[in-house]
C-alpha cells in the first residue's frame, strides 16, 4: 500500500496516467475523510520544493463551492495531494446519462462561475475545467475539482505540453496563448453548451480535428440543438464561447450573472444516489468564505496576433503539436472523477442490485440560507421511496437506472482493462463473451477506452416479471479514444447518433445482467 505520512489510506478509488487516488483519513484526533491523490515524483528538489509552495496557494482558496486542497505531503517516491471528498459523483457522470434543462443548468453552473470569480479575484487560474472536475457532496452541493491540478500533473510528470482536455480548451491557448480567466470561462461555456445540447461545442475524431473546428467556430448552434432553452441563456453561453478572448465577459461573475438572468433555477434530477442539488437563491451570487491574502497575478495576456498569425502548414504543426500536449493531462479526466464516489467501487457496483439500487430522484428545491440538514432530510425520505420501487423495477425511469448502473460497470472494466469486471455486467451468452475477449486483448496489449459511456435518450418497457425484462433502447455513444498504459492516444473514435436497441436482462445471483443486445428493427 502507499505510504503517505499522516494518513491511513483505506482503499484505491481510481488510478489513471498521473498516480493513484485513495480514500483515506487523517490519521490524528478527528479522522477526517479525506482523497488523497499520489502523484509520481518531481524531478529534483527544487520542482517538490514549488509544487509545495504552489500548493499552499491553492489550500488557501476557500469558498464553498471549490473542493478544498488540504495540504501537499511529500511521501517516499512522490507528492501526495490531500484533498475534500466529495461523495456525489461528478457532472460527467450525470451528462453520460442525460441532458440538464434550462433551469438545472443555472442551479449547477451559476456556482460554478462564482467559484471561478473567487479564484480569480485571487489571482488563481484553473486551467482545466472539465465536466470530470465537477463534483457534487452528498447532500449535492456542486463543487470545482482540482484547481491547479492539471499543472502540477504537468510538471511532476516531467513532460512539456499545453495542459487542458481538448473539449473545453480554449482554442487562443491551443494555439500558445497563456491560459487565463478567459480560457477558464471559455471552458465553463463549453461544459453548459455539452450539458444542454447532449454533446461538446466542437467534436472531431483525433485532437487535431476537433481543435481546427474549434478554430474555426464550426459548432452546431445551441438554439438548434436544444431549441427549448431561452433566447437570453443561449446568448449567456454563446458569449463565452467566442473565439477572440475580448468579446468574452470581462469576469466570471459577469458570466454567473447572465446564466441567472437566462432561467429560474430548477431541481436538477440526479443519478442514483439520493443527492439533491440545492436550488440557489438567484437574486445573488454564491456568498465567499475569506477573507484570504489576494496571490499576485501571473502573466494573463494572449501570445499577440490572434488567429489571423496562423495559417496553412504552420496551423496544421502548430495544432498538432498542441494536440500532443494535451493528451498529456487527458489522462486527468480518469482521474479527477474519482476524487469523488463516481470512482469507489463498492458504491458504483452495488448500484446494479435491485434491492439496493434506488432511481434517480427529484431533488427538492432549497433556497441557499435554509435551515441545515433541509435537503439531505427530503433527499432521504425520496431515497427511501426509491429504493422499495427498485427491488422490483417497473417504471421507464427505473430501468433507466438500472442500464445506467450496467454501462457504468462495463465502461470502467474498459477504462481498467478489467476482465472479471466486464464479466458481472452479463450472463453468461455471445454478448458476454465477445466483450469478455476485448476486454481480454486490452489486458494482454495494456490498452484501454476512455470515453466509452453511453447516453440513453429513451427507455420503454416491453415485458417485464421479477425475473427478467425485455427493454426497447434507444442510446447515443459520445467520442471516445483508445489509449496506451500512458494515456497517449491510440486512436480516436467519433461515437454514434441515435441508435435502437432491443435489450434483454436476467436477474442473476441477485443482479441485473445483460442477457442479450439486438438492433429494433
Amino acid at each position: 500500500m502507499t505510504d503517505v505520512p499522516g494518513y491511513h489510506l483505506d482503499r484505491l478509488i481510481g488510478r489513471g496516467g498521473a498516480g493513484e487516488v485513495w480514500l483515506g483519513r487523517q490519521r490524528s484526533a478527528g479522522g477526517r475523510v479525506v482523497a488523497v491523490k499520489c502523484l509520481a515524483a518531481p524531478a529534483g528538489v527544487g520542482a517538490r520544493d514549488q509544487l509545495r509552495v504552489e500548493g499552499r496557494v491553492l489550500a488557501a482558496l476557500d469558498h464553498p463551492h471549490i473542493v478544498t486542497l488540504y495540504d501537499v505531503v511529500e511521501r517516499p517516491g512522490g507528492v501526495a495531494l490531500i484533498m475534500q471528498y466529495a461523495a456525489g459523483g461528478s457532472l460527467a457522470s450525470l451528462l453520460g446519462q442525460r441532458r440538464l434543462t434550462a433551469g438545472q443548468l443555472v442551479t449547477v453552473a451559476a456556482p460554478l462561475a462564482d467559484a471561478l470569480g473567487y479564484a480569480h479575484g485571487r489571482g488563481t487560474i484553473h486551467g482545466d475545467v472539465t465536466p470530470a472536475n465537477v463534483l457534487f457532496t452528498a447532500d449535492g452541493r456542486p463543487l470545482l475539482a482540482d484547481f491547479g491540478i492539471a499543472r502540477v500533473a504537468a510538471k511532476l510528470s516531467s513532460r512539456s505540453g499545453l495542459v487542458g482536455t481538448p473539449h473545453y480548451l480554449d482554442p487562443q491557448v491551443a494555439l500558445g496563448g497563456v491560459p487565463d480567466k478567459a480560457s477558464d470561462i471559455y471552458a465553463l461555456g463549453a461544459i453548459c453548451y455539452e450539458a444542454l445540447a447532449g454533446r461538446p461545442p466542437y467534436v472531431g475524431s483525433t485532437p487535431f480535428e476537433l481543435l481546427k473546428r474549434a478554430r474555426d467556430g464550426d459548432r452546431p448552434a445551441l438554439a438548434e440543438l436544444a431549441p427549448d432553452t431561452p433566447p437570453v441563456l443561449v446568448e449567456a453561453i454563446d458569449r463565452a464561447l467566442q473565439l477572440d478572448s475580448v468579446d468574452r465577459y470581462a469576469d466570471a461573475a459577469e458570466f454567473a450573472a447572465r446564466l441567472r438572468a437566462g432561467a429560474q433555477p430548477a431541481a436538477v434530477l440526479m443519478l442514483p444516489r439520493d443527492i439533491a442539488v440545492p436550488v440557489a437563491d438567484p437574486s445573488r451570487p454564491t456568498r465567499e468564505f475569506g477573507p484570504r491574502p489576494p496571490r499576485p497575478s501571473g502573466p494573463a495576456s494572449m501570445v499577440p496576433g490572434g488567429w489571423d498569425r496562423l495559417a496553412g502548414v504552420a496551423l496544421d504543426r502548430r495544432v498538432r503539436l498542441s494536440a500532443i500536449g494535451i493528451l498529456v493531462t487527458a489522462a486527468l479526466a480518469s482521474i479527477g472523477v474519482l476524487v469523488s464516489g463516481a470512482g469507489d467501487q463498492s458504491t458504483g457496483y452495488a448500484a446494479v442490485r435491485p434491492a439496493t439500487v434506488p432511481p434517480a430522484t427529484l431533488a427538492t428545491a432549497t433556497p441557499t440560507g435554509s435551515a441545515p440538514g433541509a435537503a439531505p432530510a427530503a433527499a432521504d425520505r425520496t431515497g427511501t421511496q426509491a429504493a422499495a420501487a427498485a427491488a422490483n423495477p417497473s417504471t421507464p425511469a427505473q430501468w433507466r437506472v438500472v442500464l445506467a448502473a450496467l454501462d457504468e460497470r462495463r465502461a470502467r472494466a474498459y477504462e481498467r482493462a478489467d476482465v472479471p469486471l466486464i464479466d458481472s455486467v452479463y450472463a453468461p451468452g455471445p454478448d458476454q463473451q465477445k466483450d469478455h475477449a476485448v476486454v481480454a486483448d486490452l489486458a494482454t496489449s495494456k490498452e484501454h477506452f476512455v470515453g466509452l459511456r453511453l447516453r440513453y435518450r429513451d427507455v420503454r418497457v416491453l415485458t417485464a416479471s421479477p425475473s427478467a425484462a425485455t427493454l426497447y433502447v434507444v442510446d447515443e455513444l459520445p467520442a471516445y479514444r483508445r489509449v496506451d498504459a500512458k494515456g497517449a492516444l491510440i486512436k480516436a473514435f467519433p461515437g454514434h447518433g441515435p441508435k435502437r436497441w432491443v435489450i434483454s436482462l436476467e436477474l442473476t445471483s441477485g443482479e441485473w445482467r445483460v442477457a442479450a443486445i439486438a438492433r429494433a428493427t
